[in-house]
């Protein structure tokens, strides 16, 4: 959602409810919109945010999940805007 609008953060803020809510084994996001949500979430009491792994840029998330955080019978989610590039994590040697 690289957007400018009043209810960005909000909408963050209900697209993590509804990860947290599937009871996800990772959740990783990435941009500014989402860190701010998750902040805001984490200063309302949201114990599940301290799980959460934010990444400021897809390099630094396809890095993180380089490093071993799938296995071969996981599922990836991905959510995200063109504007943040995470089509780069289908392009990767990941999937």
């Amino acid at each position: 959602m690289v957007c400018i609008q009043e209810s960005s953060l909000e909408e963050h803020k209900e697209i993590i409810k509804l990860a947290i809510s599937i009871v996800p084994e990772k959740i990783f996001l990435v941009g500014k919109e989402f860190e701010k949500a998750v902040a805001s979430l984490a200063g309302e009491g949201c114990d599940k945010c301290a799980d959460i792994s934010h990444f400021q840029n897809v390099e630094g998330c396809i890095e993180a999940l380089e490093k071993g955080s799938l296995t071969p019978d996981c599922t990836l989610l991905v959510k995200g805007s063109h504007g943040i590039h995470l089509e780069k994590i289908l392009n990767s040697s990941l999937v």
